[in-house]
């Protein structure tokens, strides 16, 4: 196995940040791994916590036919030269690319994994496209996997994919989650410390969400139910995690001023420590348009935290309705602001909820069990591989 010679390849730099517990036991297994995506200051984490590099190719998340051609042009140098075995991609422009660059590798493996479909909210012939491209990966892949058994299904009602082209590895997930850095009893102080922060009082329920703030995330319809819970219960706070980048999937005018004047909302930007924020809350949000899967959901539940998302492919598998969360309506503000006043009034369902979606996470869907799954994966493709 020490020569076999594997690439990873995403779009954008931060997105390795959900594989990392496998990137590690790669390295263990001394076989040679290699990443690839545009340049990206996250290049500096990789090599401080794995001493893996980036080779920065530029890839467009956006259809650019000359950057296109030029992006893979340099995938196709740097594949043959390489002469890869595995070629695995993740994230929409890198998984077509990846793929046709592949073909120009002799006896290559080429996979791809899907983490959510762009176009599942598009009309009209941009929606047609995308789904066509999605439609050629798989057909120019050895093999593809999807992160939620929900989004295998979607795609095949679509029909993107057929019966039997896509895996799922164990219970789905991108990477999992990192059951040892995700965990609240390593921050037992989280909540005094947020009350602090916030200058908040002890009663205080918190809301938080994490994640970007724009409107496909749901973020239009996540404030304006707050302002509505807020009437039954003015204990109710939202936390933001996250950044708003302009004229990028833009949340309305109204969202952006209530952001700003209600002194019950606190933006706080990106933070590098979400877990303290995980651990020191009382409910999590994501009332996303869609999701591959919403592995933030496994991040709050390693927390031990209860989750509200929509009833929408992939979030349907990372929250179990009235187990580890409340399953509501997409786009449905009614919905949304009933669950939350729901979950707020009661601490003892919430701490039974999050009691469950923390056992859950840790037995279904830790980092470590994924990381295993995809090497057994490598190993038997490997195996086919001639020599």
């Amino acid at each position: 196995m020490n020569s076999i010679k594997i690439v990873r390849v995403v779009t954008v730099p931060e997105a390795f940040v959900h594989f990392k517990p496998f990137l590690k036991l790669v390295k263990q297994k001394s076989v040679q791994i290699s990443l690839v995506s545009s340049p990206g200051s996250y290049e500096k984490v990789l090599q401080q916590e794995l001493q893996l590099g980036i080779t920065p190719i530029e890839i467009s998340r956006e259809i650019k036919p000359v950057k296109d051609l030029q992006s893979l042009i340099s995938l196709i140098q740097f594949f043959r030269k390489n002469k890869f075995d595995i070629i695995h991609s993740s994230t929409p422009k890198a998984g077509l690319l990846s793929a046709l660059a592949g073909l120009f590798v002799p006896n290559s493996i080429r996979l791809h994994t899907f983490t959510g479909q762009r176009w599942a909210n598009m009309k009209g012939p941009m929606r047609c496209l995308l789904m066509l491209l999605d439609k050629l990966v798989i057909k120019l892949n050895t093999q593809c996997y999807a992160d939620s058994p929900s989004q295998i299904s979607f795609l095949v009602k679509e029909g993107v994919a057929r019966g039997g082209e896509l895996k799922c590895l164990l219970n789905g997930s991108y990477g999992g989650v990192d059951c040892d850095r995700f965990n609240n009893d390593k921050y037992p102080a989280a909540r005094a410390e947020l009350l602090n922060e916030l200058r908040l009082g002890p009663d205080s329920v918190i809301l938080l969400y994490v994640g970007q703030l724009s409107h496909d995330k749901g973020i239009d319809e996540l404030v304006t139910a707050f302002k509505m819970a807020q009437k039954e219960q003015e204990n109710i706070k939202l936390v933001l995690i996250g950044v708003h980048r302009e004229g990028v999937d833009q949340l309305k005018d109204e969202t952006l001023v209530e952001i700003k004047s209600n002194t019950s909302i606190f933006s706080l930007g990106y933070k590098t420590q979400p877990e303290k924020y995980f651990s020191g809350a009382d409910i999590f949000c994501l009332p996303s348009h869609r999701e591959g899967f919403g592995t933030v959901v496994l991040e709050a539940a390693a927390c031990e935290l209860p989750t509200i998302g929509t009833n929408i492919t992939g979030l349907k598998d990372a929250i179990l309705d009235s187990e580890t969360g409340i399953l509501v309506e997409c786009e449905n503000v009614n919905s949304l602001s009933s669950a939350i006043t729901a979950l707020a009034n009661s601490p003892q369902k919430r701490k039974m909820l999050g009691a469950n979606a923390k056992n859950r996470a840790r037995r279904d869907f830790d980092a470590k069990l994924l990381a295993e799954a995809q090497w057994q994966e490598y190993e038997k493709l490997i195996k086919e591989l001639p020599r």
